[in-house]
C-alpha cells in the first residue's frame, strides 16, 4: 500500500538519507509484505552503506555515513519491535 510506487532500495535510501521518517503510525499502512521486503531492503543498504570506504581525514563524509546508519538501524529495529507482538515473520 505505501510502497506501490517506490523502488524498496531508494525507499531504504530515503530512510536513510532523512527524507522520509518511519514511525509506528506509518508502519501500520504496510502490509505484512511490504514491511518484510523494506526490513530486508534495509539488511542489504546497511550493508552497502557499511562497504563504503571513505578517506579518514573525510569527516563530514563520515558523519554523514554514521548518521544514514543510525537512522537504518532505528528504523530496522522499529519495524521488528513492530513486528513480533503481531507475529509477522520478518
Amino acid at each position: 500500500m505505501v510502497m506501490r510506487d517506490t523502488n524498496p532500495k531508494q525507499y531504504a535510501y530515503d530512510i536513510a538519507d532523512g527524507f522520509v521518517y518511519i514511525t509506528e503510525a506509518n508502519i501500520r499502512k504496510f502490509s505484512p509484505a511490504e514491511l518484510r521486503e523494506l526490513y530486508r531492503t534495509i539488511i542489504r543498504v546497511e550493508r552497502e552503506i557499511r562497504g563504503e570506504v571513505i578517506p579518514p581525514d573525510e569527516h563530514s563524509e563520515i558523519k554523514r555515513r554514521s548518521m544514514r546508519l543510525q537512522r537504518l538501524y532505528r528504523t530496522k529495529t522499529l519495524i521488528a519491535n513492530w513486528a513480533k507482538p503481531r507475529k509477522i515473520p520478518l
